[in-house]
């Protein structure tokens, strides 16, 4: 039997679908929030940031926190408010 508590690891995942004409404005954005989310986020343990294949306009990210901890510290990071 698992057992799951604010110590546990755990994956975030994000699907976005983008207007055509905001494309390029959301991939500039984006690249800030991750740089961002690099050189401020330790607990974060892996993330990718993908383009559909199938769809262009749709984007997934998916992020590993090493904790609940991990993951609500990123919440305050002024980067983040930007993307969102």
């Amino acid at each position: 039997m698992f057992s799951f508590g604010s110590d546990t690891p755990f994956m975030l995942l994000a699907k976005l679908k983008v207007k055509k004409d905001k494309v390029p404005e959301y991939l500039e954005i984006a690249d800030k929030k991750y740089k961002a989310v690099e050189a401020d986020e330790p607990g974060m343990l892996h993330h990718t940031f993908d383009q559909d294949p199938d769809e262009a306009l749709r984007f997934v990210c998916s992020e590993v926190y090493k904790n609940d901890d991990a993951l609500l510290a990123p919440l305050a990071n002024p980067a983040l408010g930007v993307y969102l």
